[in-house]
C-alpha cells in the first residue's frame, strides 16, 4: 500500500477501512499500513474495540491519540508526527507530511492531503510523537 492509496476514500463516521474512513480511521490505517506498527502497539485494537460512540467525545478522542505516543508542543511537529486540531469545540486529526502537508479526512471531503497553512494551523492544539 502507498500513501496516494489513503487518498480519496469517503468520509465515514468511525471508519477505518478503504471503503470509509474518519480522521481517526485514516491514522490507523496510516501506522498500521503505511508504517506496519499494529502489532507493535496494542492500542490501535483495543481502540476499535472502544469506539462504539456515536457523537465523538472530545474528551475521549484526545485521550485516544495522546495514547499513540507522547504529546509534543505543536512548533516541535514532524513528519509522521499526529496533529490534533479543536476546531470550534470538535477534535480533528491528521498525519503531518513532509513539506508541510498533512493527511487527515473530513465530512464531505473524504481523506486527502492538504498544506498545512494558517487556516489549519489557528486551530492546531497539539502534537503527538507515535511510540514507533
Amino acid at each position: 500500500m502507498r500513501l496516494n492509496d489513503l487518498v480519496g476514500i469517503p468520509w465515514e463516521l468511525n471508519g477505518k477501512t478503504t471503503s470509509g474512513t474518519d480522521c481517526i480511521g485514516i491514522i490507523y490505517m496510516y501506522f498500521c499500513w503505511l508504517k506496519g506498527i499494529k502489532d507493535k502497539n496494542p492500542m490501535f485494537k483495543k481502540f476499535y474495540k472502544q469506539r462504539k460512540f456515536h457523537k465523538p467525545d472530545p474528551l475521549y478522542l484526545k485521550r485516544i491519540l495522546e495514547s499513540y505516543g507522547r504529546k509534543i508542543l505543536k512548533n516541535l511537529v514532524l513528519p509522521n508526527d499526529i496533529l490534533v486540531f479543536n476546531i470550534e469545540d470538535e477534535i480533528h486529526a491528521g498525519i503531518l507530511l513532509p513539506f508541510n502537508k498533512f493527511l487527515h479526512s473530513s465530512p464531505g471531503i473524504g481523506s486527502c492531503i492538504d498544506r498545512l497553512e494558517d487556516e489549519y494551523l489557528r486551530y492546531l492544539e497539539y502534537g503527538v510523537r507515535p511510540y514507533v
